[in-house]
């Protein structure tokens, strides 16, 4: 199989996108390390999306090139504008075929990165990676996605542990990769945790999971729903109280988030029975 990274780096635009921030992370590392260029050299540039108008963009990267054989521009919070009228964002007027017209010295590498908000506002965001995803494949572009694998991400975090001189018990991983929500980046935040905490040469057992990790929100709603089917109040309290947290107006995060999320869990759990 030919090597996504070397296969990306042929391309004019590469659009790095996707739920697991630490492979993304990756992957734009390995994109300069391939291209043989350090964050301070002279043909590279980064900038936020939202700081220049798309007609900066374009300039940047059709510059002649002075000391490497391409220009890069690295454009980081691409979800925050989009590039075409009908997506919901800071529309950037960019023409279509614009991207199909840079030259070969060009690199313009484009970085959906994490960005905050409630679920609406996550919502768009994900509106506005679609689009670009769109444009980058009608006009020639590569794209790097990165999703969320729960078997994938077993596999890298039983690796992390080992190279920190520990182990996991299988039922421990699973209620890693379960309460982080099958995602890598956020497991390995929490597995760093874990592994400062065990001696070295132990097993991290599901007690040290469930005592040390900060559970996602879905996971917190999934016990919720698993404490009211399975009649137990006091489990079913203590989530809520988690989800609501240090919020003045509970009723505001009812509305906002849990409901939309217990509505979400419950709808699968037909769905699978």
């Amino acid at each position: 199989m030919a090597d996504p990274i070397e296969k990306a780096v042929r391309a004019r635009v590469i659009l790095v996108e996707g739920d697991e921030s630490a492979l993304r992370a990756e992957a734009l590392q390995k994109l300069l390390s391939h291209l043989q260029v350090t964050p301070d050299d002279f043909d590279l540039e980064q900038i936020n999306a939202d700081e220049r108008p798309i007609e900066s963009w374009i300039s940047s990267v059709c510059t002649i090139p002075f000391l490497a054989e391409r220009r890069i521009l690295v454009v980081r919070h691409v979800a925050r504008v989009t590039p075409d009228s009908n997506a919901k964002g800071q529309n950037l007027n960019l023409p279509k075929g614009e991207l199909a017209k840079l030259p070969a010295s060009s690199l313009l590498i484009l970085v959906a990165d994490d960005e905050t908000g409630d679920e609406d506002r996550l919502r768009k965001f994900g509106t506005v990676v679609t689009a670009w995803r769109n444009r980058l494949k009608a006009e020639g572009g590569e794209v790097l996605s990165f999703k969320a694998d729960p078997n994938a991400a077993g596999q890298m975090l039983k690796t992390y542990f080992q190279s920190q001189n520990v182990t996991i018990s299988r039922q421990a991983l699973d209620t890693l990769i379960e309460m982080c929500g099958g995602n890598y980046s956020r497991a390995l935040g929490e597995a760093e945790k874990l592994a400062l905490y065990a001696p070295p040469q132990s097993q991290i057992t599901e007690a040290m999971v469930t005592d040390l990790v900060v559970a996602s929100r879905e996971w917190n709603v999934f016990k919720m729903i698993d404490g009211i089917v399975g009649n137990q109040p006091a489990a079913a309290l203590r989530q809520l109280t988690t989800l609501i947290g240090g919020s003045p107006k509970s009723e505001d995060q009812a509305f906002r988030t849990i409901l939309p999320m217990m509505s979400r869990q419950l709808r699968l759990l037909w769905q699978a029975r």
